[in-house]
């Protein structure tokens, strides 16, 4: 999406919205990997 916004002259929402996105989901992720891998194991 980044450089079709460029290309077709997207509007700017369009790529904000598109990073917001991203950003969320990076820290999803980060959040979830940092929660995994930090878990006790009970045996």
């Amino acid at each position: 999406l980044g450089l079709s916004n460029v290309i077709w002259s997207l509007p700017l929402p369009v790529a904000v919205a598109h990073n917001a996105v991203g950003a969320m989901l990076m820290l999803v992720f980060v959040g979830l990997s940092h929660r995994f891998y930090t878990a006790k194991v009970q045996a």
